[in-house]
């Protein structure tokens, strides 16, 4: 069977690339979809979507227990923690029909494949005893949870793909792991009413994040029941009567019903016959140049799969596009690590888009007016800077920052000045608004200022 282009991974970016290529050829190139599991990949079936679920029936129960306004008192909501699960899933169930498999009705010239893909030299892969010869190819094959030799998946140990399988809230959890998946599943969780003991084997949680962000970080997961013990490593476990014993490092043992494994993701390459097909990689991903194309001139990588990837839903969805497009489209794409913003979806929320450098402003999220009204002051905000005031890089912790993480990733990517944010008009009141009192920072301290000075 013969393909213009044989994209390997059904995910965020297997899906990016393959509609971005039928647009670009107006849907007369063949285009063969090969994938495994579950159709949408990570984001939808065990990422992004049910942990965004998750955090927002968290974040409902914990604004009706613990109300922001101080006039507000004696409500006590009940909650079904028995169907928390089972909705997820059926939330899942419907995402993915009407955001994948249905989109894919809408273009003929895409066969689907399910199977185990292999190549077998640079233009020939077989699925599962299927033979497909390609002109080009795309690689996207996603990531999967890093399981440490002393782990074993399953009973009353999960990881962040598989607890979505649970049919209850666990009374107690412990978190091996310290980064996004593990602060926003801990927050959610505790928030549910499950004691959360977070494992960090660094001295510091969300090291993604500068020293002083994960400080806050920990103080506001803290202030919501998280223990946290830093420095640490789960040794060994034992399994017993329902319950989990776990044995750290330093000899600590803690009890409790689960064990969250979430020590990172890894690409999932490891079987698909890259050497066959003259694709240079290393277990950590797979090597592309700045067009995303690997070491076979003819066969290009997106994702998570990637060396060096991000491994954000946005930054793989625009990875496939850009393969497709340089493929196929008349001006070639470069990809830039740096252009995607990161969000953690705690609350308050983390976002960080650029890069760091010496020169920074920043302010205390409470010197903005909406964080004082709604009673929101936790966080802050800096921004970075090179010699010219030009922005190279944003980091904000404050109330829902996710959504304004746009304005964020385009103030950054365009190399705004500082002088640019103070003359952009912001809604008042508003959280977005510290960007603009960051910037005005430099020049007036905001103590200084009106609600609405220029």
């Amino acid at each position: 069977m013969k393909y213009d282009l044989a994209i390997i991974g059904w995910g965020a970016a297997g899906f990016a690339s393959a509609i971005r290529a039928s647009e670009l050829t107006f849907k007369s190139a063949r285009i063969a979809l090969i994938g495994r599991g579950p159709v949408g990949g990570t984001c939808v079936n065990v990422g992004c979507v049910p942990s965004k679920i998750l955090l927002s029936i968290a974040d409902q129960l914990h604004g009706m227990k613990k109300p922001e306004n101080k006039l507000i008192h004696g409500v006590y909501p009940e909650i079904e923690k028995e169907n928390i699960f089972s909705y997820i899933r059926e939330i899942i169930k419907n995402e993915q029909k009407s955001k994948y498999s249905d989109v894919l009705k809408n273009y003929e010239n895409i066969d689907v494949f399910q199977g185990d893909a292999r190549f077998l030299s640079g233009n020939e892969i077989d699925v599962s005893g299927t033979g497909i010869e390609f002109y080009n190819s795309i690689i996207s094959t996603g990531s999967r949870p890093h399981v440490p030799e002393n782990i074993k998946i399953g009973g009353n140990v999960v990881t962040s793909d598989t607890i979505w399988d649970l049919n209850d809230i666990p009374e107690s959890v412990v978190i091996w792991g310290s980064g996004s998946i593990s602060v926003e599943i801990g927050q959610a969780l505790s928030r549910l009413g499950c004691a959360v003991t977070i494992v960090a084997r660094s001295d510091r949680i969300l090291k993604k994040a500068s020293p002083d962000f994960s400080k806050i970080m920990e103080d506001i997961l803290i202030k919501d029941g998280i223990r946290i013990l830093k420095n640490s490593s789960v040794e060994k476990y034992e399994e017993r009567d329902g319950m989990i014993k776990i044995n750290l490092h330093d000899g600590t043992e803690i009890r409790a019903e689960k064990l969250l494994v979430a020590t990172g993701r890894i690409p999932n390459i490891s079987d698909l016959g890259l050497e066959n097909a003259g694709v240079l990689y290393k277990k950590d991903g797979i090597f592309v140049d700045s067009q995303l194309r690997t070491s076979n001139p003819r066969i290009y990588a997106a994702g998570d799969c990637v060396y060096g990837s991000p491994q954000l839903e946005t930054a793989s969805a625009s990875m496939g596009s850009i393969a497709a497009n340089n493929i196929y489209g008349d001006e070639i794409k470069e990809y830039v690590r740096e252009r995607y913003p990161l969000a953690v979806f705690t609350d308050p929320a983390y976002v960080f888009c650029g890069k760091r450098t010496e020169d920074r402003v920043e302010t205390a999220i409470s010197n903005v007016s909406k964080s004082r009204i709604v009673g929101r002051t936790e966080g802050k905000i800096s921004i970075y800077l090179d010699r010219d005031e030009r922005v190279k890089g944003m980091e904000v912790i404050a109330y829902h920052a996710e959504e304004f993480s746009g304005e964020i990733s385009f103030i950054t990517n365009e190399g705004k000045k500082l002088q640019d944010i103070i003359d952009m008009p912001h809604v008042f009141p508003t959280f977005s608004e510290s960007i603009k009192i960051c910037a005005q920072s430099r020049y007036r301290d905001p103590s200084m200022g009106s609600c609405c000075v220029e």
